[in-house]
């Protein structure tokens, strides 16, 4: 669980000269600065993201190999902007270490 609160600004993103922007992503945006860097669009947020991680590790001789890293996580907008739904859509990442993919 991650919590982020944004009090609004006293100028709005659209007054400001915009010398950034958000980039499109198939990934929800991080909600903790400084991972969040588009500067000249921060607006108001309130936001609890939700998620749940799982890892599949291996116990070798060496130590713990990991098999899988998987996260599944949304936000709930406490208190959406105009246009924003309550939830965001259910975001799905794996990750799987290259040295269990090469077979050769």
């Amino acid at each position: 669980m991650n919590y982020v609160y944004v009090p609004a600004p006293n100028k709005a993103p659209p007054q400001l000269p915009q010398f950034d922007s958000e980039l499109p992503t198939l990934r929800l945006l991080p909600v903790d600065f400084p991972d969040y860097n588009s500067v000249d669009s921060i607006d108001s947020q309130n936001v609890l993201r939700l998620g749940l991680r799982n890892k599949l590790q291996t116990k070798r001789k060496d130590g713990l190999d990991n098999l899988f890293d998987w996260a599944v996580y949304t936000d709930w907008r406490l208190k959406p902007r105009p246009g924003q739904g309550t939830f965001a859509d259910i975001y799905s990442d794996l990750s799987i270490p290259a040295a269990f993919l090469d077979h050769t």
